[in-house]
């Protein structure tokens, strides 16, 4: 299909999008949901739903969310991190798992703009 008479839709170059938000995150965990619950509304409608559970939910749960989307941007940006997801497995009803991220360039955390949060101060209670 032509969108225009010099390129078509397959070659067009695609442009970088925008990182997801905490509400797009929110809404890919419950769009599944909201069509079993809601199967005659329109997608809009459901995406209207959502919005509005997004708005009653509190701080403290749409943090949830956000804290997920800025990982994931933390990730897309910078693919030379490692993740690595540990569970406690001393514990058998434990189902929290620890998610750690480690930057092969250095043993020790530096000052970055990739969070708003203050790294852990390694030297302060490791000594080599």
């Amino acid at each position: 299909m032509k969108t225009n008479s010099n390129r078509s839709r397959r070659n067009h170059v695609s442009r970088s999008l925008r990182a997801p938000n905490g509400f797009s995150f929110y809404f890919k965990f419950i769009k599944n949901y909201l069509k079993n619950d809601y199967p005659n509304h329109s997608p809009q409608k459901r995406m209207k739903v959502a919005s509005e559970k997004w708005n009653a939910l509190t701080d403290t749960e749409k943090n949830q969310y956000k804290k997920f989307a800025n990982d994931d941007r933390v990730l897309k940006q910078n693919p030379d991190l490692t993740v690595v997801q540990a569970s406690n497995v001393d514990e058998p009803g434990n189902n929290k798992s620890l998610v750690m991220i480690f930057s092969d360039l250095s043993s020790h955390p530096v000052a970055s703009d990739l969070s708003s949060e203050e790294f852990f101060d390694y030297d302060k209670y490791y000594k080599d």
